[in-house]
C-alpha cells in the first residue's frame, strides 16, 4: 500500500496491483502540469513512486497512461520488474500520428504493438516509433500497448511522446519523430557548428526530444553553450565557458596575457601575437574560439560566413587588424541581441571596417568652387555592393534607374561616416557618424525617400526598404542557404524558403529561419548535399580529434592539426577571402580540387600526433603533463573496449551516421585498430606503432606462413612478432606485391572463409585503451589515431548528403 500526495491532491491510497489509470492523477494536477517541464512533472513524479522497484509485484501487470499531445513523459517503467505491457491512452486527433518510445533490453522480436485491438507486430521506424494514421483512429479515444511477448520476462520502456505526423515552422515541413534521431541531430551540428563537442548522451536527449525543441537548445547566439559545447571531465582550461565570449575578450583579455592560465608559453611571440601588436594571429584567434570547450561553435560557424562570405572583409586591403575584431564582434553582438536581420546588416554596414575595405570613410557631400554647387566627392564602390552583396538586388527591373539614380544617391548616402585617427592608437575602429559633409536632404533609392540627419539614419531607414525589395525576397533567403547548407538546390526547394522567408513578415529573424531550416525536410533529404569548405571541413575535424582545451588552444603538429598550417598550405587564410569582397573559398571549388584532396590526404595519413607533453613548459600550464586519452570518450562494455565497436563509434563520431559504413569500410577500419602486439610483448624493445598493418598486410603474411608448412594462421599468429620481422617485408617481392595489391570482393569479406574469419577476430578483439601499463595504453591511442586518419582521407569528409 502506498499513500500518494502531489501539489495539494488530498492523498489517495491504491493497491500497487492494480490497474494505473493516470488521467485521475491529471485530475489532481491539472493546474500545475502544464506550468512544469516534463522531468519535473507531477505525472512523472507518481509515476516513478509507483514504480519503485521495492514494490515489485510477484505477478504481471498492466500500466495505463493517458497521452497528451506534444508532451514528452520521462518515466522508468519495466527495468527490471515483470510487467504484461504498457498502455497508452489518447484522445483522437484529426491527424496522422506518430508514437515514440524509449526501450531497454528489447528485440524487435520480443515485443508486439497492438492499436485499438489491431496487432501490428513490431511494426516500428527509426528511433522507436509508430505510425498512426488517421483512418486507424477510433472516434473518440485510442489505446496502443507496447505488450512483451513472452509475459513475465524484464524489459523496460524509459519514456514516451505523442506528436503530429506532419508539422511545418515557417511553412517548412519538418521531420517527424521517426526521421528526428541521433544521425539528424549530428548532421545539424557538422553543418551548422562546426561538429561542436556534445556528448553522445546529449546528441541522445536531444534526439529524443521535439525537433522545435532540441534546436532551440542546439542553435542560439549566446557566447557560451554548456549543451553544445560542454568542458570535458576535468577540464584544466575551463575560462572560456564563462569569460572571454567576443572575439576581442579571446584574443586581447585571454589568449594574449601573461596572467591567463593557458598552455602557451608567455612571451610576445607566442601569447602576445594575437593581440594584434605583432600584426595579429587573427587566423590562430579565430580557429580557437572554433574549437575551444565553453564558447558557442555555432556562433563562430555563422561568424565565419557573416565576415567571410556574405559580409566579407579583407585583411589584405586597407582594413587592420582591430577593425576587422570589431567588426566581427559588431555583427555577432547584433544576432545575439536579437535585432531582425536589417538589422544586423545595418550594424555590418556602419561598421570601420566596411568603411575602410570601400573607402567610403572619404565620401563627402560638399561645396566645389570649380563648379560653384554642392557635388559628391564620392567613390560608388560599396554603394553598388550595398545592394547587391547585403540583399542580392541587382536592379534588373531598370537597370539605367538603378545605376543612375539608386547607386548614385547611396553614394550620397554614404557621407559623413568619419575615422577618427591618433597618434598613439591610430585608426579607430568605430566609425564616427556626422552632420558636416553629409547629403542631408531626403533622397529617392530602390524607388523610396531614404531620410535621416545621418548616414547611420539613413541606413537604418534603407535596410528596412531593402529587406522588402522583391529582389531581396527572391535571392537572399537562397544565397543564405545554398552557401551554408545546401549546393543542391532546386527551384522547388528554392521556392519553399523563399516562402518560409516571406512568412517571417518585415522583421527578418535570422535565427528562426535557420532553426526552421534545420529541422525541416529540405534539410533532411535525399536531394540535400553540401560540400565543405576547406575551413569547414578542418575546424570540424579539429573537434572531432581534440578531446580537451590542451589540445584546443596548442594547435601544434604534435598535439592536434595545426590548422594555421592546413589552410596556408591550401593557399587560403581566414579573413583573406579568396574572392575578396564576393567571400571566400566555396564549397564546389574545394570539392573540385585535386590539390585539396591531396593535401588533406597527406595530412591525415601523417601520424601528425604525438599523444603527450612533458612538463616541459616552465612558464605556462605550471608544468603540467598532458597525455590523450581516447578511452575517456569511447564507451566501453564492463570497461572492455572492442575492436568491432570501437570502430563503429569512431566513424559514428566523425561522419555522423553509419549510411556508408559498408563491409569494405570495415574490412579498412578494424585492422587498424586490432592488429595490436600480443599481450605482454616487451614495447621497449619495439614498437608497433612502426608498422602499420592493414587487411592486405595481414592476408599477405598469412600467404607466406602458408608457405612455410604454419597451419596456425589466426590474429595473434599474423601480428606475433616473428611474423613481422619475417614475413611481407619492404622491400617486396613480386609474389608479396601481388599479395598485398590483390582486389577482394565483398562477398570475401563478409564470408565464413578465412579472410571474413579474420575479420572476425579483429572485429571481437579488445583494444587497451583502459590498460594499466602507460605504454601500452599510449600505443592503443596511437591506433585510435591511425584510424581517425583513415576516416579523414576517405571521401565522405568533403561532403554531407543523405544516403
Amino acid at each position: 500500500m502506498k499513500t500518494i500526495t502531489n501539489d495539494g491532491c488530498v492523498g489517495s491510497k491504491m493497491k500497487f496491483e492494480l490497474l494505473v489509470v493516470v488521467s485521475l492523477i491529471l485530475f489532481c494536477s491539472l493546474d500545475t502540469h502544464a506550468q512544469q517541464q516534463p522531468s519535473k512533472s507531477p505525472i512523472a513524479a507518481i509515476i516513478m513512486l509507483l514504480l519503485d522497484e521495492s514494490n515489485d509485484p510477484e505477478q504481471p501487470i498492466e500500466l495505463m497512461l493517458e497521452s497528451t499531445l506534444n508532451e514528452q513523459y520521462g518515466f522508468r517503467y519495466g527495468g527490471g520488474i515483470h510487467r504484461d505491457g504498457l498502455n497508452i491512452g489518447f484522445v483522437t486527433q484529426s491527424s496522422d500520428l506518430i508514437l515514440c518510445f524509449t526501450a531497454i533490453d528489447i528485440q524487435p522480436e520480443e515485443l508486439s504493438i497492438v492499436f485499438n485491438g489491431q496487432e501490428f507486430g513490431f511494426v516500428v521506424e527509426g528511433n522507436n516509433c509508430v505510425s498512426l494514421s488517421q483512418d486507424l483512429q477510433n472516434v473518440g479515444h485510442n489505446t496502443l500497448v507496447l505488450r512483451h511477448n513472452n509475459p513475465g520476462s524484464r524489459w523496460g520502456v524509459t519514456g514516451f511522446r505523442l506528436v503530429l505526423d506532419s508539422q511545418e515552422v515557417l511553412g517548412l515541413p519538418t521531420v517527424n519523430a521517426s526521421q528526428w534521431n541521433a544521425s539528424a541531430v549530428r548532421k545539424v551540428l557538422k553543418i551548422f557548428a562546426f561538429g561542436g563537442h556534445a556528448t553522445d548522451q546529449q546528441i541522445d536527449v536531444w534526439a529524443s526530444q521535439r525537433p522545435n525543441d532540441a534546436i532551440v537548445e542546439m542553435l542560439n547566439f549566446s557566447q557560451h553553450n554548456a549543451l553544445l559545447s560542454p568542458l570535458a571531465d576535468g577540464e584544466r582550461y575551463s575560462e572560456p565557458a564563462t569569460m572571454f565570449g567576443t572575439f576581442r575578450e579571446f584574443a586581447h583579455d585571454y589568449l594574449s596575457q601573461s596572467s591567463s592560465n593557458l598552455p602557451i608559453p608567455i612571451g610576445p611571440y607566442s601569447r602576445g601575437r594575437f593581440n594584434g601588436s605583432l600584426g595579429g594571429d587573427h587566423q590562430g584567434v579565430f580557429v580557437r574560439m572554433a574549437t575551444v570547450r565553453g564558447l558557442n561553435p555555432f556562433r563562430q560557424r555563422i561568424g565565419l560566413w557573416e565576415t567571410n562570405y556574405h559580409l566579407a572583409v579583407n585583411l589584405g586591403t586597407a582594413v587592420e587588424y582591430k577593425q576587422m575584431t570589431r567588426f566581427y564582434d559588431q555583427v555577432m553582438e547584433a544576432h545575439e541581441s536579437g535585432l531582425s536581420y536589417q538589422q544586423v546588416m545595418a550594424t555590418a554596414a556602419k561598421s570601420a571596417a566596411v568603411a575602410l575595405q570601400y573607402g567610403h570613410r572619404s565620401n563627402q557631400w560638399r561645396y566645389d568652387p570649380n563648379t560653384g554647387v554642392f557635388r559628391c566627392f564620392c567613390n560608388d564602390d560599396f554603394a553598388r555592393e550595398i545592394h547587391q552583396l547585403y540583399f542580392g538586388i541587382f536592379g534588373v527591373a531598370d537597370p539605367d534607374a538603378h545605376e543612375n539614380i539608386t547607386i548614385r544617391n547611396t553614394s550620397k548616402l554614404l557621407t559623413g561616416m568619419n575615422l577618427d585617427y591618433s597618434p598613439t592608437t591610430g585608426l579607430a575602429d568605430e566609425i564616427r557618424f556626422s552632420t558636416q559633409f553629409h547629403h542631408t536632404e531626403p533622397l529617392q533609392i530602390l524607388g523610396e525617400t531614404i531620410d535621416g540627419a545621418t548616414a547611420s539614419e539613413k541606413i537604418d531607414n534603407l535596410f528596412e526598404y531593402s529587406m522588402q525589395h522583391p529582389e531581396s525576397l527572391e535571392s537572399l533567403p537562397i544565397k543564405i542557404i545554398a552557401s551554408l547548407a545546401d549546393d543542391n538546390l532546386n527551384e522547388e526547394k528554392s521556392n519553399q524558403l523563399r516562402r518560409a522567408w516571406a512568412l517571417m513578415g518585415r522583421d527578418k529573424d535570422f535565427l528562426a529561419f535557420i532553426r526552421a531550416y534545420a529541422i525541416s525536410t529540405l534539410f533532411h533529404s535525399e536531394s540535400q548535399r553540401k560540400y565543405l569548405t576547406s575551413f569547414e571541413r578542418a575546424i570540424y575535424q579539429q573537434n572531432k580529434i581534440t578531446l580537451d582545451n590542451t589540445e584546443a588552444l596548442l594547435q601544434t603538429d604534435n598535439i592536434a592539426l595545426d590548422l594555421t598550417s592546413v589552410f596556408t598550405g591550401e593557399d587560403l587564410q581566414i579573413f583573406y577571402p579568396s574572392h575578396n569582397v564576393f567571400g571566400g573559398q566555396t564549397a564546389l571549388e574545394a570539392a573540385n580540387s585535386a590539390k585539396v584532396f591531396q593535401r588533406n590526404f597527406n595530412a591525415a595519413s601523417r601520424n601528425i600526433i604525438d599523444f603527450t607533453r612533458g612538463a616541459s613548459c616552465s612558464d605556462c600550464d605550471f608544468g603540467q603533463p598532458w597525455q590523450k586519452d581516447w578511452g575517456a570518450v569511447i564507451p566501453n562494455k564492463d570497461g572492455r573496449y572492442v575492436v568491432d565497436d570501437v570502430a563503429e563509434w569512431l566513424w559514428i563520431h566523425i561522419i555522423g551516421n553509419l549510411d556508408n559504413y559498408t563491409e569494405l569500410e570495415r574490412a579498412h577500419l578494424i585492422p587498424i585498430i586490432g592488429a595490436l602486439n600480443p599481450a605482454g610483448h616487451e614495447y621497449n624493445e619495439f614498437r608497433a606503432y612502426d608498422r602499420h598493418f592493414d587487411l592486405a598486410q595481414l592476408l599477405c603474411i598469412r600467404a607466406e606462413r602458408i608457405l612455410d608448412g604454419e597451419t596456425d594462421n589466426g590474429l595473434q599468429d599474423l601480428v606475433s612478432p616473428d611474423s613481422w620481422r619475417n614475413y611481407c617485408v619492404h622491400p617486396y617481392t613480386a609474389a608479396e606485391r601481388a599479395s598485398l595489391t590483390r582486389s577482394l570482393s565483398l562477398a570475401e569479406l563478409g564470408s565464413s572463409g578465412h579472410v571474413g574469419e579474420l575479420l572476425r577476430q579483429i572485429g571481437e578483439a579488445e583494444i587497451p585503451l583502459a590498460h594499466a601499463n602507460d605504454e601500452i595504453r599510449l600505443e592503443a591511442n596511437r591506433r585510435i589515431q591511425e584510424a581517425v586518419a583513415f576516416i579523414f582521407s576517405t571521401p565522405f569528409m568533403f561532403a554531407e548528403e543523405k544516403q
